[in-house]
């Protein structure tokens, strides 16, 4: 029998569909009555159309325990330097299938502590046995995603968290791509334009205080909703998509001290859990 690559889950009536990649267990589709919306970065490799052959070879990652890059590519944990490449260990130790239905589907990273991760220019290592538990469930046009982080350690484990997903733009009408951001310290949003946020991206990224993104593009729009505090968004030149990333701390590649003191960074306590969810609702034009 040929091993199953992916995964579909839908809703009841089959009009909201997602599709995991078995191999990487990212999420490379997302659908609404037959729309896509996922830039399909992270669909198995010979699926690959040829857009999605170069540049970002992603469609979601998690972000965890750090979220950005940090300074020289390691961080400073109990006196201790310790590899870590960008957005850290999680995205690169892999997720295991631990259980689906026909509308939900779960995975689970078991993580052994110094285990050293992720390839050339991404090296990382974390001082600490953790369990990610992250689960999809489709609903009729939405999609609920939770990550529950576990601490199998005997301490207290400093660390933050994000989610990156990677929605499709199209470049033939950049004006009809944009972003629209509440800050939590205004009543007035701001809205970012996908040729602004490449911009920004070639340099790094725009981050606000909010909870809650809508992105617009000519197949309607995708309202991203998370508890983690902040916004960020991301496009890379010459790629159709935009990433909408809900994230607990602000990137700060120059911070040089305890990874436990880093501004925004959560402890979590010797044996402890702690659960973050995320809401994706679409809705399609017309």
């Amino acid at each position: 029998m040929v091993p199953m690559k992916t995964l579909e889950i839908s809703d009841r009536s089959g009009k909201t569909s997602a599709k995991i990649n078995l191999g990487n267990s990212q999420m490379f589709s997302l659908k609404q009555e037959e729309m896509e919306f996922m830039w399909g970065g992270g669909r198995p490799v010979e699926d690959k159309i040829p857009a999605e052959k170069s540049g970002w070879q992603n469609s979601e990652i998690i972000m965890f325990p750090i979220v950005g890059a940090s300074k020289s590519g390691r961080v400073i944990i109990e006196g201790t330097e310790y590899p870590m490449g960008q957005h850290g260990t999680a995205r690169h130790a892999g997720f295991t299938l631990s259980s689906h239905t026909g509308s939900t589907a779960t995975f689970i990273q078991t993580y052994h502590a110094r285990d050293k991760v992720g390839g050339q220019g991404y090296a990382s290592s974390f001082p600490f046995d953790y369990r990610i538990k992250k689960s999809y469930s489709v609903g009729t046009a939405a999609l609920m995603f939770s990550v529950e982080i576990a601490n199998l350690s005997e301490r207290p484990m400093p660390y933050a968290i994000g989610w990156h997903p990677a929605f499709l733009t199209f470049s033939d009408q950049p004006r009809e791509h944009f972003v629209r951001v509440m800050p939590a310290e205004t009543s007035v949003p701001q809205i970012y334009y996908i040729d602004t946020i490449k911009e920004r991206s070639k340099n790094g990224s725009i981050v606000e205080s909010s909870s809650t993104a809508e992105y617009s593009c000519p197949l309607g729009t995708i309202s991203v909703e998370s508890d983690l505090g902040y916004i960020q968004l991301w496009s890379p030149e010459g790629q159709s998509q935009v990433c909408v990333e809900p994230i607990s701390a602000r990137p700060d590649p120059n911070y040089d001290g305890e990874l436990s003191e880093k501004r925004g960074y959560k402890i979590l306590l010797a044996r402890a859990t702690e659960e973050f969810t995320f809401q994706v609702v679409i809705t399609p034009k017309g």
